[in-house]
């Protein structure tokens, strides 16, 4: 996902009052896409946890909680991905710009 440009007041390089969606939108994209990652990070660490027990219970039941925690994180990051993008629907400014951008310049 391509973050939007905001524009400078100035020579300063802060961003100006009337650009403070834009930079609202760079903070919750940023913090979205990092809880996302550490989800799949904890998923994948849980999951390789599990499966690399051997068969201790106790290290079995701390696997399994650590997979339903990242589980649960992950649930909860798509869930306020829903929210902001009702919130932003509810008072007219996208939030969430859906668009991506891809360069195929390759020269």
């Amino acid at each position: 996902m391509a973050l939007p440009l905001c524009n400078t007041d100035g020579g300063a390089g802060a961003p100006a009052l009337s650009e403070l969606g834009c930079v609202l939108t760079n903070i919750i994209q940023a913090l979205l896409a990092t809880g996302g990652f550490a989800a799949a990070v904890f998923i994948i660490k849980s999951a390789i946890t599990l499966a690399t027990t051997q068969g201790d219970p106790k290290a079995i039941g701390k696997a399994k909680a650590e997979l339903t925690w990242a589980i649960i994180g992950f649930l909860i990051t798509v869930g306020a991905i829903a929210i902001i993008r009702l919130a932003g629907n509810l008072i007219g400014y996208n939030l969430l710009p859906s668009t991506i951008t891809i360069d195929t310049n390759l020269y």
